[in-house]
């Protein structure tokens, strides 16, 4: 035990001492909570950091410069998912599993995934930059904003990089690192943005974005290289076919994953706003919409926590320790959002009424929306299996299932307005939780039934095919 664990042990009161003792006793419990604590830590700061920044530069810019900013950041971030190409999952996935039993297979995971963003990010970047002109003029409505959209531009190359890199840290279950480098990049944001806003107004603050990008991707990298001495002296095995194919099996459908959600909700969307009303509905369920993000948010970061540990245990063939920590991740997740859900959907005439008195009619479409974040919470640890198992397509069809039961039921029920979308919100979600359940289902039996042997050589064929 560190010393700052003795002094934290020693600061809790005596009913939470006893708790801790057993945690620290649990080996995949103590790795899950303390992975969970450094990911809050450096989230919560970061978000402050960001939300003072945001004021700061807001009064300095106004409403009108705030949100060029935020059109061409939006703009950006239509091809980000491409210049990544998924490979920050991958690294986090492959790193996990090969760390501990094939070291040199995991540096070549790594630096595979830093080829893989580095000339992906470079096209996005390239493109781009040559198509800033007609995007400010066709898609931004605003000309004179192409040379900041120039400038934008870079954030594709250092954020692919820095993706890759984070991912790789993640697999390393290096979160301490990744907390001290989100709060060390949200310091040095907040004095360079509020700097080049006051001289340089919106040009500046295109700048500062990709300056504080830079920043982040320098710190990931040092961090990285000493994650890596961890892995010893052995050279990385030489890029085989193999590990090319891992761009298929798994970058490319990690990718359409992350592509899948924003056109299904473009697409109710607009259903939505084309019916009489539309707009003032839509307006309603964004508001609650809003608060499945705030459920999702602590369970969002122990996700991260448990996918390199699954993955380890996946690659490893320990069906047992996949099971143990699939189990400990869903009780933890109902155990925080379940009473979370109750009292949000008690709450929903009260809340509702907070946002002003047009919304006050909207509190069952939240009652709904609080129930489908529950969902999203409980199934969450179940999608991660899927992806440490490498079943990387498979999670693609159950997302696309997801995403025609939203859009197909959304179409049928519009006319009941925002309590419409967000009903086919949550059958798209029971639908979406039922494949994987199956999933779930049918990957333990098949462990369960064999013999350790027999799984093992199944899982090594899998990897040759890949």
């Amino acid at each position: 035990m560190s010393e700052l664990e003795r002094k934290f042990a020693a600061a809790l009161p005596g009913f939470a001492r006893g708790h801790w003792h057993k945690l620290k006793a649990s080996p995949i419990g103590y790795r899950l909570a303390k992975g969970f604590g450094w990911s809050f830590v450096g989230a919560v700061l970061s978000r402050i950091l960001t939300l003072c920044s945001s004021i700061i530069v807001a009064r300095l810019m106004g409403k009108v410069g705030v949100g060029q900013v935020g059109m061409i950041q939006s703009t950006v971030g239509m091809f980000t998912a491409f210049a990544g190409l998924g490979m920050g999952l991958t690294a986090t996935k492959y790193v996990a599993e090969f760390r501990t039993t094939n070291p040199a297979r995991a540096k070549s995971i790594i630096r595979l995934s830093a080829s893989v963003c580095w000339i992906t990010g470079l096209i996005m970047t390239l493109a781009v930059a040559v198509l800033a002109p007609v995007l400010a003029r066709k898609t931004l409505g605003a000309p004179e904003l192409s040379i900041e959209l120039l400038l934008g531009s870079g954030l594709l190359l250092l954020g692919a990089v820095n993706g890759g890199q984070m991912g790789a840290l993640a697999g390393f279950e290096a979160f301490k690192a990744i907390a001290k480098i989100n709060l060390f990049s949200g310091l040095v944001s907040l004095p360079l943005t509020v700097a080049a806003v006051y001289f340089w107004g919106v040009p500046g603050a295109v700048c500062a974005l990709v300056l504080n990008q830079g920043v982040a991707c320098l710190l990931s990298h040092a961090a990285l290289r000493e994650e890596k001495k961890q892995l010893g002296d052995c050279p990385p095995l030489p890029l085989t076919r193999a590990d090319y194919k891992l761009l298929w099996h798994f970058s490319l459908p990690g990718m359409l994953c992350n592509l899948i959600f924003a056109p299904a909700n473009w697409t109710c969307n607009a259903f939505l706003v084309n019916r009489a009303g539309g707009y003032g509905e839509l307006g309603i369920f964004n508001a609650a919409n809003g608060w499945l993000n705030a459920v999702t948010f602590l369970p969002g970061l122990l996700a991260q926590v448990v996918l390199p540990v699954l993955s380890q245990a996946s690659g490893e063939g320990n069906a047992q320790r996949s099971r143990k920590i699939l189990v400990v991740a869903t009780k933890v997740n109902a155990l925080f959002v379940l009473p979370v859900v109750l009292v949000g959907c008690l709450a929903s005439p009260y809340i509702m009424r907070l946002y002003g008195p047009g919304f006050q009619s909207g509190w069952s479409t939240l009652v709904l929306v609080f129930m489908t974040a529950g969902l999203v919470c409980i199934q969450g640890p179940v999608g991660n299996l899927m992806v440490a198992s490498g079943r990387m397509w498979l999670t693609l069809g159950c997302y696309s299932i997801w995403s025609l039961s939203f859009v197909g039921l959304t179409w049928e029920w519009v006319e009941a307005g925002a309590f419409g979308m967000a009903g086919a919100k949550l059958a798209a979600q029971v639908v979406n939780g039922l494949a994987i359940l199956a999933f779930a289902i049918w990957y333990y039996r098949t462990f369960k039934s064999e013999p350790v042997e027999a799984v093992l050589q199944k899982c090594a064929g899998e990897k040759e095919l890949i």
